[in-house]
């Protein structure tokens, strides 16, 4: 409805509350970490682009800002969530498919979420890989090598 609002009405003076109402429309529909998160980055996707276009603009910045950080939790926590379902999976099948998944896993999350990754995220990832190299090291005597990240000042310890 607001993206037609949008396109019917393209030099309105209320573009920027309708970008932000549809901003919203997609935030709230967003699922559980646990779920499929698509919809997680449509809003967020959705969230930056509102910010390139009217940051300082409206009073909706901190709010937007808010839930971008929640989609990253989110998306951490799922990509996180997953790799931990193939740790466990070895666990029980002794298949090394399993842990390479969980290894390809974690360089994703490093891949896409790096540069929103925060400090206490940082710390229960190395506890992931931690985890995963001592699998690794009873399956095959290897460890894994995965890029370390810096973390953004603002997310420092």
């Amino acid at each position: 409805v607001w993206g037609d609002y949008v396109s019917y009405f393209p030099g309105a003076d209320r573009i920027a509350e309708a970008r932000y109402a549809e901003f919203l429309a997609h935030y709230k529909d967003i699922r559980a970490p646990h779920n499929d998160q698509t919809r997680t980055k449509e809003a967020l996707t959705r969230g930056e682009a509102f910010l390139i276009e009217f940051e300082g603009e409206t009073q909706h910045d901190g709010d937007v800002q808010a839930a971008i950080r929640n989609c990253y939790d989110h998306l951490f926590e799922h990509e996180l969530g997953v790799a931990d379902f193939y740790l466990h999976k070895y666990v029980y099948t002794g298949s090394k498919s399993t842990l390479n998944a969980a290894e390809k896993r974690v360089g994703k999350i490093y891949k896409e979420l790096g540069a929103h990754i925060t400090s206490d995220q940082q710390k229960t990832l190395i506890a992931f890989e931690n985890r995963l190299n001592e699998q690794i090291r009873e399956h095959a005597g290897a460890t894994i090598s995965v890029p370390t990240i810096t973390v953004p000042q603002e997310h420092a310890p």
